[in-house]
C-alpha cells in the first residue's frame, strides 16, 4: 500500500513537470522493461516514458561475446610556474575480454514519444528492429557493444545528453536522418555492415567516429557539425557521401586514403580542401583537390575547356601530381629516341683525327675527294703494273715528283679536314633524344633530311613539359 502511494506520487510529481496541455499517456518504463523480458513486442506511439530503461534491471537470456574496452590513460606534469597541469601524454588503450550479453528477442518500436529517464541498452543483442523514429531520449543514451540485427530506426531522434554507440554492430538498414546530437557523439569502432544514413543530422557538440567501420554506403549528406568531427581512422570500404555538408564551425578530422569514393558538391570539396590544410594535411588536400578537378569535368557539359581539362589532368594531375608530368617526360624521351633509331633519322658527324677509335660503328666517306683519291692511287698502281720493268721502276721513283708536291699538300689537307658520318644505335639515339628535350644536341650531333622538323617537335615539348614540371613541383612543396 505505501509503495503504491509513493509510486502514485511519484507519476502525479513528473505529470505536472509537463505541459499542461499535453495530452500524451505516461508509461512507466517498468512496464517496457516487463514487457522485454516476457519477450513481448513493445510498441508505444506518443507516449511518455517515465523512468530508466535499463536493461540490466531485467533477467534477460545471455550470450557469449568479446568485449572492447578502451582506458583512457593521461600522464601530467605540474610546473612552479603555472598551476594548471601540463597534458605530456595522453591515450586510450585498447582491452579485450570475453563477456555475456543479454539478448532481447522483442521489437521495440517507440515513436513519437519521450524519454525521461536513461536509456542504458550496453552490451545488448536485439535480434529483432528497433524504431526509436522522433522520439526525445532527454538524458544518457547507452548503447556500448549492442548489436543491431534487424531494421534500426532513429529517424528525427533527438538525443540530448551524452550518446554513446561505441562498438556497436548494425547489422541491417541504419537510419538516423534528421537526428539531432546534443552532447558529445561517441561512435568509435561502431560497424556498419550496411548502408548507414545521417542525411541531415544534426551534431551540436563534438561527434567522435574513429576507426569506424563503414562496409557500405556512408551518407553525411546536408549532414551539421557545430563541434568537431573525428573520423581518424575510420575506413569508408564503399562510397562516402559528403555533399552539402556544413563546416561553418568544425573542423573534420579524416584520412583521405581511408575513403573509397567520396561524393560532394563544389562548395563542400572547397571547404574539406581548405580544412585538411588548416589541419597541415597537405597530402590529403591535394588528393581532395584532384578529386574535385576530376569530378568536377566528369560532371559537367563537354564546353571547349573540357580538352584543356584533360590535358591538365593527364599531364600534372591539376598542378598537384608533378609525377605524371615526370612519367611523360621520360615517355617522350623514350618514344623519340626510338624512332630516331628505328628510322635512322640522326648521323653523328665528324672528322678523321676526331674519331673515336673505340666506337664500334662503320663508317665511310662520302666525299667527291675521296672516291677521286681512290680513282687516282688505282691508276696509278695500274700503270705501274703493265709497265715494263725499267720503266716501272722508273715510275715508280718519279711518282712523288708527278704528283706534284702541291698537289699531295692539298690532298692531305682535304683528308684531314673530311668527315666521316658514325650510324647510332639505340644508345646513341636515346642519347640524343635526352640532349634534345632538355637543352640543345651537340653540333656533331644532326637529323637528316625531313627529320629536323621531329627534333623541334620534341624540343619544344620538352620545354612545355619542364616548365610545367618546376611549376606543379613548386605548387606541392612549397606551403
Amino acid at each position: 500500500m505505501i509503495f503504491a502511494l509513493f509510486a502514485l506520487l511519484f507519476l502525479l510529481a513528473v505529470s505536472s513537470q509537463a505541459a499542461p496541455d499535453d495530452t500524451r499517456r505516461i508509461v512507466p518504463a517498468e512496464e517496457i522493461l516487463e514487457k522485454i523480458e516476457r519477450g513481448e513486442p513493445v510498441e508505444y506511439d506518443n507516449v511518455i516514458v517515465v523512468g530508466d530503461l535499463d536493461l540490466n534491471k531485467v533477467d534477460l537470456p545471455t550470450k557469449h561475446v568479446k568485449v572492447i574496452e578502451y582506458i583512457s590513460i593521461t600522464i601530467e606534469e605540474i610546473t612552479i610556474e603555472e598551476i594548471t597541469p601540463q597534458i605530456m601524454w595522453s591515450s586510450d588503450i585498447r582491452t579485450t575480454w570475453n563477456d555475456e550479453a543479454n539478448v532481447v528477442n522483442s521489437s521495440i518500436s517507440i515513436e513519437d514519444s519521450e524519454i525521461q529517464g536513461y536509456v542504458n541498452f550496453e552490451n545488448v543483442i536485439f535480434q529483432k528492429s528497433i524504431d526509436f523514429g522522433s522520439t526525445n531520449l532527454s538524458s544518457d543514451s547507452n548503447f556500448k557493444d549492442a548489436q543491431f540485427s534487424g531494421y534500426t530506426d532513429f529517424r528525427d531522434a533527438q538525443f540530448s545528453g551524452y550518446t554513446d554507440f561505441r562498438d556497436a554492430q548494425f547489422s541491417g538498414y541504419t537510419d538516423f536522418r534528421d537526428a539531432q546530437f546534443s552532447g558529445y557523439t561517441d561512435f568509435r569502432d561502431a560497424q556498419f555492415s550496411s548502408d548507414a544514413y545521417f542525411w541531415r543530422a544534426q551534431f551540436s557538440g563534438n561527434a567522435d567516429f574513429r576507426d569506424a567501420q563503414f562496409s557500405s554506403d556512408a551518407h553525411f549528406r546536408d549532414a551539421q557539425f557545430s563541434g568537431n568531427a573525428d573520423f581518424e581512422g575510420a575506413q569508408f570500404r564503399n562510397t562516402l557521401d559528403l555533399s552539402y555538408l556544413n563546416f561553418t564551425h568544425m573542423h573534420m578530422f579524416l584520412e583521405w586514403n581511408s575513403v573509397d569514393r567520396l561524393i560532394c558538391d563544389g562548395v563542400t570539396y572547397l571547404q574539406l580542401i581548405k580544412n585538411f590544410k588548416d589541419l597541415e594535411q597537405f597530402e590529403d588536400a591535394d588528393n581532395c583537390y584532384y578529386n574535385y578537378r576530376k569530378s568536377r569535368m566528369l560532371g559537367h557539359v563537354p564546353s571547349w575547356s573540357t580538352p584543356v581539362d584533360i590535358l591538365a589532368g593527364l599531364t600534372c594531375g591539376y598542378g598537384v601530381r608533378p609525377g605524371y608530368t615526370l612519367f611523360w617526360s621520360l615517355a617522350v624521351v623514350l618514344v623519340f629516341g626510338f624512332v630516331f633509331w628505328t628510322g635512322n633519322g640522326i648521323h653523328r658527324v665528324t672528322s678523321i683525327h676526331k674519331e673515336n677509335s673505340n666506337a664500334k660503328t662503320r663508317t665511310f666517306c662520302p666525299s667527291s675527294f675521296c672516291r677521286s683519291l681512290r680513282l687516282r692511287a688505282f691508276e696509278i698502281l695500274r700503270r705501274i703494273w703493265r709497265a715494263p720493268k725499267k720503266d716501272a721502276i722508273a715510275r715508280a721513283l718519279l711518282f712523288p715528283a708527278r704528283f706534284g708536291p702541291r698537289a699531295l699538300a692539298r690532298a692531305l689537307k682535304r683528308l684531314w679536314n673530311a668527315e666521316l658520318v658514325i650510324e647510332t644505335s639505340l644508345k646513341d639515339a636515346l642519347y640524343f633524344s635526352a640532349l634534345v628535350f632538355v637543352s640543345q644536341p651537340p653540333p656533331d650531333w644532326r637529323p637528316k633530311e625531313g627529320w629536323r622538323y621531329a627534333v623541334m617537335t620534341e624540343d619544344v615539348l620538352g620545354w612545355l613539359l619542364l616548365a610545367l614540371f618546376l611549376v606543379t613541383l613548386g605548387n606541392v612543396m612549397i606551403r
